[in-house]
């Protein structure tokens, strides 16, 4: 018989704790750019900075989290790893960026995929086209490799081009993902995204769905089982 899990999608929120987790969450996925900076992107400076600010806020990531797992996938905002700090204060946190991983009581599978569009080199994960469609070939491979026919969850910071990734009214979103999403059958069953804070929204698109949840919360229940 077929099962749900109840899951907190959040992104972007950018050193603050905009909401308490969804009391009825069993499982958190965050989708990047959850730390604040203090440069625009100077990594001997945002790495030290960002691991001070994981350890100051321990205790109450702590109290925020629960006993609920947080799956985690790195945003252009993101230069600190989060398994290094936070699994020393009983959190459990699992960094999936550009990793598989399969969550034991559900059997659902997660990539964690961090990389956006170009914007002029000061973030982290910033992709030229070309770049883009190579680290997508290396995800795509990744899957093959461990015989994952249908992905269940892409954790990516980015949206797909054309959906849910306007600001203003430019599409912002990643081109290579939207592509292989429209005409090369890449069809996960879940995209949890977010970077494009104007465009925080969630819906069906074909067989996808697709929650941006940028400087939000978004709950989604997700069927497991046969």
């Amino acid at each position: 018989m077929r099962k749900t899990i109840t899951v907190s999608a959040i992104s972007d929120w950018h050193g603050q704790f905009l909401q308490p987790i969804f009391p009825g969450a069993e499982l958190v996925i965050n989708s990047g750019d959850w730390m604040p900076n203090l440069t625009r992107g100077n990594r001997t400076v945002e790495i030290p900075y960002q691991e001070e600010w994981l350890e100051s806020n321990a205790d109450y990531i702590k109290q925020w989290l629960g006993d609920r797992l947080m799956l985690f996938c790195e945003g252009n905002h993101c230069f600190a790893n989060v398994q290094k700090i936070l699994p020393k204060y009983g959190i459990r946190v699992i960094n999936i960026t550009n990793k598989i991983y399969i969550h034991p009581e559900t059997n659902l599978s997660f990539f964690g995929f961090p990389f956006i569009p170009y914007i002029g080199g000061e973030w982290n994960h910033e992709r030229l086209l070309t770049d883009m469609a190579n680290e997508f070939r290396i995800m795509k491979m990744k899957l093959a490799d461990t015989q994952i026919n249908q992905l269940d969850v892409l954790v990516c910071h980015s949206p797909p081009a054309g959906c849910f990734d306007l600001v203003d009214t430019e599409h912002c979103g990643n081109s290579v993902l939207a592509n292989a999403m429209n005409y090369e059958g890449f069809e996960p069953r879940y995209v949890m995204c977010g970077h494009i804070h104007q465009s925080h929204k969630q819906g069906q698109f074909g067989p996808t769905f697709i929650s941006n949840a940028a400087t939000t919360q978004h709950i989604i229940h997700i069927p497991y089982g046969k």
